[in-house]
């Protein structure tokens, strides 16, 4: 969302320097260009990768991996502004306009995350999508 903000108001700015030449506006133009490329390097460079030896969270803070021996908790939860629950199987591929999808990943035997929950070595989640989760079943078929 941010992103979106910032790229409108950096094209604004620069439209509105064009027109009426105000040398003011290039300093205002040059920070918003900062703030927009900062947000395209902490948003656009954050990766989370799932391969035979287990799920991997990496961003330019922070690097966390889980192996698959280490998971004991696979689920997928959906949150919204006022609550998260864990989903049933079934419904792990029917639309919700109740909230976003998640997979998440923890090294807790029956863990349910909480809606602050951050990223660590025993908690990492991501978005839900139908392939991920293809992925992800495929490796938990070879765990087992």
């Amino acid at each position: 969302m941010f992103w979106g903000l910032f790229v409108v108001l950096d094209i604004g700015l620069i439209t509105n320097y064009v027109l009426t030449e105000k040398h003011d506006l290039l300093y205002l133009i040059g920070i918003v260009s900062f703030f927009l490329i900062l947000l395209y390097i902490i948003g656009f460079m954050t990766k989370i990768t799932i391969d035979a030896k287990g799920v991997h969270y990496k961003s330019i803070f922070k690097s966390y991996s889980m192996k698959w021996s280490e998971i004991k908790t696979i689920e997928v939860y959906r949150l919204n502004k006022y609550f998260l629950t864990i989903e049933k199987p079934e419904n792990y591929d029917k639309f919700s306009l109740l909230g976003q999808k998640f997979i998440y990943f923890s090294s807790k035997e029956n863990h349910i995350p909480n809606k602050t929950e951050k990223m660590s070595s025993q908690f990492i989640s991501l978005h839900w999508r139908k392939e991920v989760w293809d992925e992800v079943h495929k490796y938990i078929l070879i765990k087992k």
